[in-house]
């Protein structure tokens, strides 16, 4: 798939969204908040890839060993991620949530499900690692249905 085609790809989510301007930059990347989340699209491998990810917060420093910890368990055979992955700066303590997925045979209802997904996960790991308690990531990280796309 062409830089071109993943474009009109994000372009038709943008009109879904209500955002028609939404496009890659020059450099392939483009961001769009949605849901108070900031989510980052990057195009990649002259448009057959695209990542998507989303910056959850910095985790203070003394919650970082745990953190770590919780996110390698959900990472582990993907159980808590949706296929996505969960990653943490030990020096910075940026927490991210990323995911790649292929454009090949991709449509814009299944691109507009994989960042709903993302958006959602993002949103429960917020509360998982800043507010307390794994209620919200259990609901959002529970399997999609068969005619899903998973993050």
């Amino acid at each position: 798939m062409s830089l071109a085609t993943a474009n009109n790809l994000l372009t038709e989510l943008g009109v879904r969204l209500g955002v028609p301007t939404l496009a890659f930059d020059e450099k392939g990347y483009c961001t769009i908040g949605l849901d108070d989340h900031i989510v980052n699209f990057e195009c990649l491998a002259d448009g057959g890839t695209l990542a998507l990810y989303v910056w959850l917060g910095v985790v203070p420093e003394e919650k970082r060993a745990e953190a770590a910890l919780q996110m390698a368990d959900a990472n582990y055979l993907l159980q808590q991620t949706q296929g996505a992955t969960l990653g943490l700066n030990r020096h910075e303590g940026d927490a991210v949530l990323a995911v790649q997925i292929s454009t090949a045979d991709l449509t814009v209802a299944q691109f507009e499900q994989v960042v709903e997904n993302i958006v959602n996960l993002a949103a429960a790991w917020k509360h998982n690692l800043f507010g307390g308690g794994d209620p919200a990531l259990n609901e959002a990280s529970a399997p999609a249905s068969a005619g899903d796309l998973r993050v």
